[in-house]
C-alpha cells in the first residue's frame, strides 16, 4: 500500500477536488475515486491514500455537512410540504366579460335582417365592391357571415319553434379568475415543497406530496409516531440524495 505524502496534503489535484466531492455520495473511496477519473486499476489506493489526508479530509466534512440536514431543519422543511396547497400558487385577477341574457331567436333573427339591409344600403351608397378578382373583399365577407348567421337563426327556428331562445352576450361586466402562478410554482419546486411540475396541452400539471405522508415524518421526526417511538435521538439527519430517510440516522457504505 502506497505511503501518503503529508507535505501535499495543503495542495490537492483537480482529483482530489473531485474525490473530495464523490466520497460524501456514498463514503466509498474507491468508488468515489473511479468517479473522480482515478485509474480503476489504482482507484483502491488512491481512495485509500486520500482518507489518510486530514486537511482533505476536512473538504469531504464540509461537503458532507452541506449535504446534510438537522432534525429541524428537516421538520421544518417537511412542515412546509404538509402546509403547501395549490391555493397558494392561484392567482385571482379582474377581467372583462359580459352578461348573458336570454333572447328569443325570432328576435334575434329580425335583427340580424336589419344589419344585412343597412350592411348592403351602405355599400351601394358608397360604392364598396363585395367581390373582386380573387373573390370577397372585407365588406363581402362580412355580409357572408351575416347571412350564415341569420341562416343558422332560421334553422333553430324550424327546430325548435317560435319560442325558442339563446344566450347572447349583453352589457359588459367585470368578473375574477383565477390562474396558476408560474412564478410561485418553479420557486416552490426549487425549495422542494412540491415534487414536480409539467405544462401539456391540457395545461399546468403540478404534483404535490402528500400532507399526510409529510405530517407522519414530521411525527416519527420528534418520536410521536407510534412505530417509531425508540428511535427518537439527537442526531437525526437527513441526507439529501443520500440512503437515510427522517427517523434515521445517518449511515456510511462500506469500502470495497
Amino acid at each position: 500500500m502506497p505511503t501518503p505524502n503529508p507535505t501535499k496534503s495543503d495542495k490537492f489535484s483537480e482529483k482530489q477536488l473531485r474525490w473530495a466531492e464523490e466520497y460524501p455520495k456514498d463514503f466509498n473511496a474507491t468508488a468515489a475515486a473511479r468517479r473522480a477519473g482515478y485509474a480503476p486499476e489504482s482507484a483502491g489506493d488512491s481512495g485509500w491514500l486520500n482518507k489518510q489526508i486530514p486537511a482533505l479530509m476536512a473538504l469531504v466534512d464540509e461537503r458532507h455537512r452541506s449535504l446534510t440536514m438537522s432534525a429541524d431543519e428537516a421538520t421544518r422543511h417537511l412542515s412546509d410540504m404538509a402546509a403547501t396547497r395549490l391555493n397558494d400558487f392561484l392567482v385571482v385577477r379582474p377581467v372583462q366579460g359580459y352578461e348573458q341574457v336570454e333572447m328569443y331567436v325570432s328576435v334575434l333573427a329580425d335583427k340580424q335582417r336589419e344589419e344585412i339591409t343597412f350592411m348592403e344600403a351602405f355599400a351601394q351608397r358608397e360604392g364598396i365592391a363585395l367581390s373582386g378578382e380573387f373573390g370577397l373583399t372585407p365588406m363581402g365577407k362580412r355580409l357572408q357571415a351575416a347571412k350564415e348567421q341569420l341562416l343558422e337563426y332560421e334553422l333553430t327556428l324550424m327546430r325548435h319553434g317560435p319560442d325558442a331562445v339563446l344566450l347572447v352576450a349583453s352589457k359588459p361586466i367585470i368578473h375574477e379568475v383565477a390562474e396558476l402562478d408560474l412564478v410561485a410554482i418553479a420557486r416552490a419546486k426549487n425549495e422542494g415543497r412540491i415534487k414536480s411540475f409539467k405544462q401539456g396541452k391540457e395545461g399546468v400539471s403540478v404534483e404535490m406530496y402528500g400532507a399526510d405522508g409529510a405530517a407522519r415524518d414530521i411525527l416519527k421526526l420528534n418520536g410521536r409516531y407510534e412505530k417509531h417511538n425508540e428511535q427518537k435521538r439527537a442526531d437525526v439527519v437527513i441526507t439529501l440524495g443520500g440512503k437515510p430517510f427522517p427517523g434515521q440516522t445517518t449511515t456510511q457504505a462500506q469500502d470495497e
